[in-house]
């Protein structure tokens, strides 16, 4: 598979622009076409009504110009909700006729009040395309140069890994990373880390195979403190989803590290 359709989801927030860039970035790479996604809730009153047709001015003109300047196939798209449609509904939808989505992680505490808090958990379970998450604190203008995957083996994680190819076979270091929690036993051949490596090898990626006990740390804290001890630019992950009242939320990795992520993650479901 490649990029050849990539999806930025653009609120009011001042990282956003930042997510722009990195899109870009990733689109000339790539050679992709570039959307750009601004969706209007509802209306809500007349002072947030206009915050956000000046948020989304400024926006589109920085990204007519960057796309521009890059020489990106790009388009933007405005959309208001009507009827019986939600912002959420509205960005699932174009996710659909997209190879790669690009989101910016939610800051708790200056949440952009256009985007439901949720939206980055939604769209991995049920957006059905690959998410690149990017953090809200920090500057990521490229992605891909050092990357970390997180390995356990079963669907979710070949999925990932399969959503990934077009960014690993760019990047200059791959780490395949095993975390065996205590009470499992250090016997982790079913996994096929072996395995994958050779899978890769043959699209002509080099990946190095690691498996590593948590110790007395989490498994989400263990990613991240790999994270940083390999200067990791990109953490790959397939995410597990599990039923609670009623509906499907991210396992207790994937919160985590929707919660406390420092690079920008890709997660699969």
């Amino acid at each position: 598979m490649a990029f050849k359709d990539i999806l930025l989801i653009c609120d009011s927030s001042q990282p956003c622009s930042d997510r722009l860039e990195l899109a870009v970035n990733l689109a000339q790479k790539h050679q992709a076409h570039l959307t750009g996604l601004f969706v209007f809730p509802a209306r809500w009153g007349k002072s947030q009504d206009e915050h956000l047709e000046q948020a989304a001015s400024q926006l589109s003109e920085l990204f007519r110009q960057k796309t521009a300047d890059q020489q990106v196939s790009a388009s933007w798209i405005r959309e208001q909700c009507v009827g019986g449609d939600t912002v959420s509904s509205i960005i699932a939808r174009h996710t659909q006729v997209a190879d790669l989505v690009v989101l910016g992680q939610t800051d708790p505490d200056r949440p952009d009040q256009h985007l439901p808090a949720d939206l980055p958990e939604r769209l991995v379970i049920g957006g059905g395309r690959p998410v690149l998450l990017v953090p809200y604190a920090g500057k990521f203008s490229t992605v891909g140069e050092r990357v970390l995957v997180g390995w356990r083996g079963g669907k979710e994680s070949t999925r990932a890994v399969s959503d990934a190819l077009p960014l690993l076979k760019t990047a200059k270091f791959i780490r395949i990373l095993t975390i065996n929690p205590p009470d499992e036993g250090q016997a982790l051949e079913h996994l096929f880390t072996n395995e994958l490596c050779t899978h890769l090898e043959r699209h002509g990626i080099s990946a190095q195979p690691e498996q590593v006990l948590t110790g007395g740390l989490s498994v989400g804290d263990t990613l991240l403190n790999r994270l940083t001890d390999e200067a990791a630019d990109l953490l790959v992950m397939g995410v597990y989803a599990q039923n609670r009242r009623g509906s499907q939320t991210l396992g207790e990795v994937g919160r985590h590290l929707l919660r406390h992520m420092t690079v920008p993650v890709l997660m699969s479901h």
